[in-house]
């Protein structure tokens, strides 16, 4: 699922696990990955 979609349905604190490839899983929240998004509530402000 693309990072947009994510943030057209999901919170910024979902959790969005990222495998390395080496064994390694990093942890991000949505809005790290994609902060000053563009979404419905801002457009109304």
């Amino acid at each position: 699922m693309c990072r947009q979609t994510l943030t057209e349905f999901c919170d910024d604190d979902l959790v969005v696990l990222c495998d390395e490839g080496d064994g390694d899983v990093t942890e991000y929240t949505l809005g790290e990955l994609l902060p000053n998004t563009i979404t419905q509530e801002t457009l109304e402000s």
